[in-house]
Formats: C-alpha cells, structure tokens, sequence
C-alpha cells in the first residue's frame, strides 16, 4: 500500500524533497504490515479487532483533546493595512526617507504544488495508488467523518486550552504500543481518529520517529492542516526533538545510535521539513516564533548540526553533544564538510536545506526580523551555510564549469543569503549584522563566487549586493563595510563580469545579471557617499576602470549609479585636480551630459562637472573638453524661468557657470559663447538662481567697459545685498548650521 505512493512521489516533477533514495530508503524502512485494519482497533461495541497480531502492536484508542478544540480562524496575523509578508518592504533612512536605490523585497519560498501533489496524504483519496486509498477501510471511512485530519478540530488545539496526556487519561486505557512492523499507514489512522499527541509519545525508535516526522511532514503541506499542525505544542516539541537526536549519553557502538547518528537517517530530514512546510504560511509565525528553542534548532541543523564527539566512557566510547566548530577554527574558509577535534555533523545536506528555506520564511516577517537577528546562532548558521561549510560536497564558484548543474549546497547557499538580505532591511540590524564574525566578508565571498566570468550572474548574486547594499546605507556603516577584506573586490567583479556585451540590445528587467549590476553600483554609490571613503575608493587599484565600463557599457539604471559614484568622488575638494588629471573621467561624463537625456545620469554628470570646476586648475581642461555645450544647451532648453525648470539639472548648469566665471583664463571664451545673454534674465528675478547669476556675470564683466556691462552691473546691485545677507545668516547659524 505504501509503494504505490512512492512511487507518485518520484514522479512529481520539480520536487527536491524526497529524492529517489530516500523514498527507496523510507520504503525499505516502513514496508506494509498488510493488515486491512489497524490491530486493536476499539469497536462500536466495546470489544477490539485485532487483524493484525503482530507482536509490540497493542493499540487501542485514546479519546484526545484534539477531537473538540479549534482554532480562531479569522485571528489572521496580517498588518494593519492588510500587506501580509511577502509584499516588498522598504529600508528607510534615518531621516524617514527612501534612500539612493535601497528597495528590496523580501523573498520566502512556499510549498510548491509538486510537493502537495506528491505527498502520501495530498493524494485524492479515492485516487489509485494514492496512500489514503491503501489505508484499511476504516481509515478510508473516517477521512470524511467528523474527528478526521482533513476536517476541522482533529489537530486544532485552542490558545489556553488544557493539555491532556496518556498519563491523564482513563487507566484502563493503556497508552498506544507500536512495533518495527508499524506503518505510516497505522500512524495515519491513530491521528485521524484525534490521538497524534499519543501516537508521537509512542514513537520512540529511529524507525518510529521517521515514519511520525514523515507523516507531520505530509500534514504541514495541506494549506487546511498547517495553523492546526503549528498551534499544537506537542507536535513541535516532537519535531524539535527528533531533529536533534544524536542518541546523547548512549554506547556509540549500538544499532540506533548509530543511525541517529548518520546522515542518512531521514527521521530528521522530515521533521526539519515539517518546520519548512509550516512556515510557508504567514498565520504560523506566530506559533514558530514562540516556541522555545526551535530558532535555535533551525540554525544548528543549517549549520551541520547536531555536532556531536566521541568520548570514553568506561570502556566504551559514549555520544555526547558538541558545540559548533567556530569560524576562526577554520579561518573562515570555504570547504565541505570536515570533522575536527572528533567533532563530526550529522545532518543531511537536504535537512540543512529545509532549515535555511524555514529561517528564510520566517525573516520574511515585519516583526520576525529583530527577533531572529537577535539570535546569534542563526546569523552564524547562515554565513556557515553561504561558505558551504560541513557539506557533503563544496558549491559552485565563479572558476567552476557553468554546465554542471546546481546541487543541494548551492540551493541552501541561495537561502541563507536570501534569508541574510531579508534581516538586513531592517535597520535595527545593522549592529548584530556586522558585528557578526566573518558575515559581511561572507556577503562579498558569495557575491563573487557565484557570478560567473562567463555566465553572469545569479539570483544568489543578486541578494548578497542588496545585503551589502543595505549596510552600506547607514553613515556610520559605510566605512565599516568599505574596509571589510573581499567587499571591494566582489563588487568590482560583479559590475565587470555582468557587463553587457550589446549595448543596443532592450535590457530584460528580470535578468540576474541586470539586477546584480545594479545592486553592485548601489551598494558601491551607497559607499562612496562617506566622507571618509571617498578618497581611497577613488585611489583604490582598477575601481575607476570598472565604473567606467558600466558607463560605456550600461544605458539603464546601473549607469545611472556609476555617474552617481564619479559625483561623490568630484564632491571631495583633495579629489578634483586628480579625477581631471586622469583623463579619462571627464570625457565620460561631457559624453554622458551630452548624449543621454533620458535617465538621472545627465544630472550626476553636470553636478559632478560642476563641483570639478570649483578648482581653478580644471577651468581649462573643462572647457577643453567641451563641458560648456552641454550645459549651455540644457540652459536654453529650461527656459528663462526657473520656477518652471524641471529637476535640478538646470540649476547645477548656472553654478557651473559660476563656478568657471571665476577663472580669467577661460573668462573670454565664455563671454565668445554667450553666457551673459543666457543668464541676463535671471538677474532681475527674485530667486535663488539670480544670485549665482549675478556673481557669474560679474567676474565675466570685471574687465569689460561700455552701457551694455554698466547696466548689468546696475541690475547685480539688488542682488548683492541678498548675498551679503545670507553671508551674515550663515556666520550667526541662523538658518540652519550651515
């Protein structure tokens, strides 16, 4: 009866959570009993059946609390404007605004319909093949009847309602007895009937433990099932414990320790699934968040965990358990899975996946993020994850042959630095974050490793920028981050290797090496803004050579970001001289400032040429490099009114102007061009932009003689009065501070 099901499980497609070897392991491990009932079924009459007499089997019904319990359904835990947790949330600054490109969304996984589809108790129930069909009639029977899993109030355990144990119940009713023939199918039938807290406290053999996580495994994907699973305490506490179990204190030399102990053993892989399955819905966090230590236990089995020594004892070596190994034992470098000082990990890769999909979930959760960065070993867990510690085999890097198909590490590597980009858009955060050992280094690592020189990006890409993005957002992070080894270099690579090779061709939105450029040159923008950055990312070795490329390479956002970085840096006065004598930044940005009148990266190119021009040694190579056109003719295009202008683009022009007014060398080509005509009008507004006018066309007429510059002369002197006044504002810190 349980073959047939497996089988409909190999064949769901897309489904990675029972591979063929599992599924022949579990049907090794849990073969049919045969029986048409489950033994020692309690009849209407009083008396039992007994079908099936197989010796350890002595199994009779318990009345449960779970039979008459339910749960508020309409207690939905949503936000108060109705966006539950998988709509985009936003990292604000700390003035209350969006800061430069910091939108991110939050990604969870859900149960995918493969799963459902190939799960034993998903199976239509009159389906051949299907588990539910190859139950005894009994089962079949009740699958519809009051009291039954798929309907309402069989698991359901009501907030505050009383626990009821075996121990609690009538004495002449012993507690269930199962054997090493017993079958998912009896497990089934006993939770059916309301008993699931007794039958998980009768399950005490790998084999037992396997069948019950595997059977909670199958109810956590029914979406009607999931609150019911979650909300019940006892269930949670089995899956906890089966997901640990190493066999701690017992001769390591016995049967069952030693399959507790192996990696193999798929008790545990269901019961972290199980945990997964349940925090694809929202209305669990609830129950997940607060039940003690299943964090904790998530994170160790992402981690490798449990970790586990042999120590002597007697004369026999006895299991004890075993903190993690640290990140300094390693040095912090990659590697598959290791056992050092006889410390050995016992997890399967495949559980440890299930873990990273569950954390990531949860951190999906406005008001998950603080809690569940507030637990270190979960931040530790997933950095091990990411570098593809205590792995059965090491992921992917940017050297590795891109036809070989992603593996298991690679998948858990994606949601442990989706799950790190989720908690990172909270900025309460940002201390645990950092502070974490190795984490932010770690960010850089996956960055690079998983952008190929070839192939481009990844998703995984992707998140690591938004992750070092959003730390890079606070000012008092940015040189922290900056400095971190790695950071610089990943960056770099990443805006490199995802370079578009045909710059006409229409850019796909959705493409990972698209968003990973752009999210670089964030995160890269969000950096240089730092006072105390600017200067050694100017200086640092290839940086200016790789922003370049994504100007010549790059017409959509990422280019816009690029010309953002090339402002900061002509912000700090020590750069100017050296950002013009380079000779190959100012060309790019007159070549921006003239061709692209589309997106904001004209406005970063003429504000940047503008604070170059605040150094009186780049007057000439500026107007040699034919700045003053492009300025010159967003001027005319803006109009001689500014209260109409648009943006800030014109605004930058007139200081431009300004600021070149004030070197005589270049005075007569401006005035050959015809500045003065430009900016006449402005002179007898009342507004901003008159008075940077009226200092412009002053320096241009100092040496001039004749009515034309007397009268302009006459129009500056309303506007000096203004100047001096703020003058004096500024010095008395009226205003602002200035």
């Amino acid at each position: 009866g349980v073959a047939p099901a497996v089988a409909s499980l190999e064949n769901s497609p897309n489904e990675s959570s029972y591979a063929t070897a599992q599924q022949e392991s579990y049907a090794a491990a849990s073969p049919n009993s045969g029986s048409a009932t489950p033994p020692m079924v309690a009849s209407v009459g009083g008396s039992t059946s007994s079908p099936n007499t197989s010796p350890g089997k002595s199994i009779q019904y318990s009345p449960s609390v779970l039979d008459n319990t339910s749960f508020p359904e309409d207690d939905d835990d949503f936000t108060d404007d109705g966006v539950d947790k998988y709509t985009p949330i936003f990292k604000m600054d700390f003035s209350g605004k969006l800061e430069e490109e910091d939108k991110t969304m939050d990604t969870t996984a859900d149960v995918s319909l493969e799963d459902q589809e190939g799960s034993p108790l998903m199976v239509a129930q009159g389906s051949p093949g299907s588990l539910m069909s190859a139950l005894s009639p009994g089962v079949l029977n009740i699958a519809a009847s009051p009291g039954s899993i798929n309907a309402a109030g069989a698991f359901d355990v009501s907030p505050g309602a009383p626990m009821q144990t075996s121990h609690e119940m009538s004495e002449s009713q012993p507690p269930l007895m199962f054997g090493t023939d017993t079958t998912i199918s009896d497990l089934t039938y006993y939770a059916e009937k309301g008993c699931i807290v007794d039958v998980l406290e009768s399950l005490t053999t790998p084999h037992l433990k396997t069948l019950g996580s595997r059977m909670l495994a199958d109810y956590a994907k029914m979406p009607n099932r999931r609150v019911a699973v979650a909300s019940n305490t006892r269930i949670l506490e089995f899956v906890q414990s089966t997901a640990l179990e190493i066999g701690s204190g017992c001769d390591a030399s016995l049967d069952f320790v030693q399959t507790y102990n192996s990696s193999s053993w798929l008790g545990r892989e269901y019961a972290v699934e199980t945990i997964r399955s349940l925090t694809a819905a929202e209305e669990n966090d609830r129950y997940l968040m607060n039940a003690p230590g299943l964090l904790e236990m998530l994170a160790l089995i992402a981690r490798g965990g449990p970790f586990l020594q042999h120590v002597p004892y007697e004369d026999k070596l006895s299991v004890v358990p075993a903190p993690p190994p640290t990140f300094e034992a390693s040095g912090g470098i990659p590697g598959s899975r290791v056992a050092m000082d006889n410390t050995f990990c016992v997890a399967s890769d495949k559980a440890r996946l299930h873990a990273c999909i569950a954390i990531m979930n949860l951190s999906c959760g406005k008001s998950n993020k603080v809690e569940i960065t507030g637990v270190p070993e979960i931040l530790e867990g997933m950095r091990d994850v990411m570098l593809g510690r205590h792995f059965s085999k090491a992921p992917k890097t940017s050297s590795s042959n891109p036809s070989v198909p992603k593996s298991v590490v690679d998948e858990a590597r994606l949601k442990a630095t989706t799950c790190i980009k989720n908690l990172s858009n909270a900025d309460a955060n940002d201390a645990a974050l950092l502070g974490t050992p190795g984490l932010v280094e770690t960010l850089g690592y996956v960055a690079e490793a998983t952008c190929h020189p070839e192939t481009g990006a990844t998703t995984c890409t992707t998140h690591a920028c938004l992750a070092l993005m959003n730390l890079s957002i606070s000012k008092a992070n940015k040189n922290r981050v900056f400095r971190t080894p790695g950071v610089m270099d990943a960056l770099m690579a990443v805006i490199t290797r995802t370079a578009n090779k045909n710059i006409d061709a229409d850019v796909n939105p959705k493409d990972p090496s698209f968003e990973a450029r752009v999210k670089a040159c964030s995160a890269l923008s969000n950096l240089a803004i730092g006072y105390d950055n600017k200067i050694p990312m100017f200086n640092y070795p290839g940086f200016v050579e790789s922003i370049l490329t994504v100007i010549r390479t790059d017409r959509a956002e990422a280019r816009t970001k690029a010309c953002s970085i090339l402002w900061s840096f002509a912000a700090e006065m020590k750069n100017q001289v050296p950002v013009v004598r380079r000779g190959d930044i100012l060309p790019a940005l007159v070549s921006v400032a003239k061709e692209d009148t589309k997106t904001e990266a004209r406005f970063k190119c003429v504000a940047a040429l503008t604070l170059l021009a605040e150094s009186p040694e780049n007057a000439v190579p500026l107007l040699q490099a034919g700045s003053l056109e492009p300025l010159m003719h967003v001027l005319q295009e803006a109009g001689p009114d500014p209260t109409q202008w648009r943006g800030q683009t014109a605004s930058w022009c007139v200081g431009f102007l300004m600021n070149m007014a004030q070197c005589d060398d270049v005075v007569p080509a401006l005035l050959q061009e015809g500045i003065v005509d430009l900016l006449a009008p402005l002179l007898s507004l009342d507004h901003y932009q008159s008075l940077k006018a009226a200092m412009a066309v002053t320096f241009v007429c100092q040496y001039e003689t004749g009515d034309k510059t007397y009268n302009l002369l006459r129009q500056t002197e309303n506007v000096i009065p203004k100047i001096v006044g703020l003058l004096h504002n500024t010095l008395s810190g009226r205003g602002g501070s200035g």
